[in-house]
């Protein structure tokens, strides 16, 4: 059941913000959908709400010659939309896995790191692979932490109070191939199950600096490293089993490992 009382805050800059998300009970509004369920579900059972839609910037999407900057409130309409999704192919494919116009306009990438879940699991796993950053703005000052770091082995999202953060900038990098390759549904149901996959390759044609990351079986997606051109499935396995813990024996972890050698296909690793 929905909390009926809340106090709600709506801080003109991100000094006011910042003084408020560091107090117990407050839970940040990015204007995303996730929030609503696990408010309804009393998984969030915040104290005051801290919406972000006055400070200047946060809906922002900048591109420049080496990166592109997605502010926090960016939805995944507004990203569908602009021209800089052209250069990141990859985040274009997540986000086509988001066909409803409702979630589209409702799902942001503020959401995807505040509350995760499998709407946004095809995004996160994406920006994962690509090696993008969380721009954190703190009473310290801005820090940027990567998205990796934010993805607590799948279970839950890492950032803590008195931390705000203001959007996501992943790198435009030529030399790094990435890939979304969604598990496909029955007709009429959205593609949330999938894998992104990130990768160099060597002067010799091998994969290098591979990373796999999975979406839609736990909250937040998993990326597994050190996979590269003369991987052993034994080597595969003993990296995944640590995280197929927190995923349900049987159909699920099998589906996992179909997902994970149809990348290794694409790649060039049998």
């Amino acid at each position: 059941m929905i909390r009926t009382s809340y106090t709600y805050a709506a801080p003109d800059t991100l000094e006011e913000a910042l003084s408020l998300v560091g107090q117990d009970g407050q839970q940040v509004l990015t204007g995303d959908q996730s929030l609503i369920g696990q408010l309804k579900q009393g998984i969030a059972q915040p104290q005051t709400l801290v919406s972000l839609r006055k400070i200047p910037g946060m809906a922002n999407i900048d591109a420049t010659a080496g990166d592109v900057q997605l502010g926090a409130l960016v939805t995944y309409a507004d990203l569908s939309r602009h021209s800089a999704l052209a250069g990141i192919p990859a985040l274009a494919e997540a986000v086509n896995t988001i066909q409803d116009p409702h979630l589209r306009n409702h799902s942001t990438i503020g959401g995807a790191l505040y509350q995760g879940g499998p709407i946004h699991g095809p995004v996160l796993a994406v920006l994962a692979a690509l090696d993008a950053e969380a721009v954190l703005a703190t009473q310290a000052g801005e820090k940027r932490v990567a998205i990796t770091e934010l993805l607590q082995n799948g279970s839950s999202g890492l950032l803590t109070s008195g931390q705000l953060l203001k959007g996501v900038v992943v790198p435009l990098n030529q030399d790094v191939t990435c890939t979304y390759l969604p598990l496909e549904q029955l007709p009429g149901q959205h593609a949330r199950k999938g894998i992104a996959v990130g990768f160099r390759r060597t002067a010799e044609g091998q994969a290098d600096q591979t990373r796999l990351v999975v979406a839609g079986f736990t909250p937040f997606p998993a990326r597994f490293d050190g996979v590269d051109g003369s991987v052993s499935q034994l080597q595969l396995e003993q990296t995944m089993a640590t995280w197929l813990t927190t995923v349900p024996a049987g159909f699920q972890r099998h589906l996992i490992k179909v997902l994970i050698n149809r990348a290794l296909s694409t790649i060039g690793v049998s």
